[in-house]
Order: structure tokens, then sequence, then C-alpha cells
């Protein structure tokens, strides 16, 4: 049997959830986990295990469920230590990893929103490691984009008549 839990690590819930799957999260009280924020949907998401492994559902929500940074489509899996959020909350996923051991985080958490290691940056999920002074080609920032204006003709009658054509 998998114990699992979501640890909240951003936003205005103080809980840590204890999680009896399959378990759903959202804004309605029939919920496992019910939470209190507007950008969350009555059903936002639904999380169930397969095969050893969490999987997390977005159940259509209005702003998305996001696994790590990106906002997943359909089933998506929630390794040990990752991050899931739901609205303005942030949650890790702890749970047995296929070892049985529960990973410890509060290491990774002592040295978490410090990217800055000397003169490196850390970007990647994989470690990748940038000197900013090989930094080469110089940023693209787009041209602004003209919006098309309506023609307009000697009569305001005549402009109606074009737009709703």
């Amino acid at each position: 049997m998998i114990e699992a839990r979501l640890q909240v690590v951003g936003g205005n819930e103080k809980e840590e959830f204890q999680l009896e799957l399959p378990a759903t999260i959202g804004r309605g009280q029939d919920n496992s986990i019910t939470l209190r924020d507007a950008l969350i949907s009555r059903q936002h998401c639904r999380i169930s295990l397969h095969e050893g492994v969490l999987v997390v559902n977005d159940l259509d929500s209005m702003n998305g469920t996001y696994v790590g940074s990106e906002r997943i489509h359909g089933q998506t899996q929630l390794p040990p230590g990752t991050l899931l959020t739901v609205g303005t909350v942030t949650f890790r996923a702890i749970y047995n990893d296929a070892s049985g051991n529960i990973p410890d985080f509060a290491a990774l958490d002592q040295g978490a929103g410090n990217i800055f290691d000397g003169d490196t940056v850390d970007i990647g999920e994989a470690g990748t490691v940038i000197d900013p002074d090989e930094i080469t080609q110089p940023a693209v920032i787009p041209a602004p984009v003209k919006t098309p204006h309506l023609a307009k003709s000697k009569t305001d009658d005549t402009a109606k008549r074009r737009v709703a054509r």
C-alpha cells in the first residue's frame, strides 16, 4: 500500500494533505481536498495510482493544472518530489519511491529559491548550467504588432455596414 501526501509549498494553504487514492482536488465540498480559491474549479483535478506512480488528470478546469511548470493535458505522471499547482496553491507530491523509501525533501527545500551560484545560473531540469559570460546572442524582442483599423467612409452608416458584412 502506498502512503502518499501533498505538502503545501506555496499559496495560502497551511496544511499537508494525506491522500486516499483516488483523490480529487477542487472548490466543491465533495472533493477529497477542498480548497477555497477562486482560480480553482469545483472539480479541478484527480490524482490516482498507476503502476506505482501517482498520475494526475485535469478535469477540464478553467485555469488548468500544472505539473512542474507545464500545463497538463490528459493523464500525467507525478513522480515523488514533483510540484503540482492548482490555482494559487502549489504542492509537492511525497510518497514511496520504487525502493519503498519516502525521499527527504527537507534538504532540497533549504536551498530552494537560490538559483545563483557565483557567476552561473542553473536554468534546466537536467541541471544545465550556463555561464552568463558565454551568452553571445542578444535577447530577441518581438516588434509591436499593428492592429487593423476599420476603413471609415464619409458616413458612419457605411462603416457600420462594412463591419456587419
